[in-house]
């Protein structure tokens, strides 16, 4: 009896620390906002790249659709609302593309980093602008597309991580 309560413990107790390990919640950060060069040592394999990449990317097409859709919806009654949530997206596209320009590609493949580096950074930009002629009551409906292409181009450099 003793020795059947050993063992489930043990095998929860193991358990445990395979589900916890798995799901730390740790980010790759750079010690400065200004900072150049990655935070990684090495280069990670295309399998873990694009893993990763694919968590960052989902941020930014998650905020880009969620924009998309609220255009056609945007009213004086809630475009205070609308600008909160352009806020937060900013701030959640902001820190993945940091988290994504500091850490190390896998071998031979800087150059698709660096263009998901200048798609994400195009990205924000975009975001901001529409947040300013939001502000601004300019009509905003060219942002549908200006997002669309902005989350073409993301998904489909992610893509090229999975061939």
């Amino acid at each position: 009896m003793r020795k059947k309560f050993l063992t489930i413990t043990f095998f929860c107790v193991g358990c445990g620390i395979l589900i916890t390990g798995c799901s730390s919640g740790y980010k790759i950060k750079p010690a400065s906002v200004n900072q150049t060069g990655y935070v990684t040592q090495n280069p990670m394999s295309s399998a873990e790249y694009s893993l990763f990449l694919n968590k960052e990317t989902t941020v930014f097409t998650n905020a880009l659709v969620t924009r998309m859709n609220s255009i056609k919806n945007i009213t004086k009654e809630n475009k205070k609302e609308e600008l909160a949530m352009i806020k937060t997206n900013l701030s959640d596209m902001e820190a993945a593309a940091n988290e994504v320009r500091v850490t190390m590609p896998s071998v031979g493949r800087d150059e698709d980093k660096e263009a998901m580096d200048t798609a994400m950074e195009a990205a924000i930009e975009h975001m901001k602008s529409y947040k300013n002629a939001l502000k601004k009551n300019k009509n905003t409906s060219e942002y549908v597309q200006v997002f669309e292409n902005d989350f073409n181009e993301i998904t489909g450099l992610a893509q090229m991580y999975y061939n």
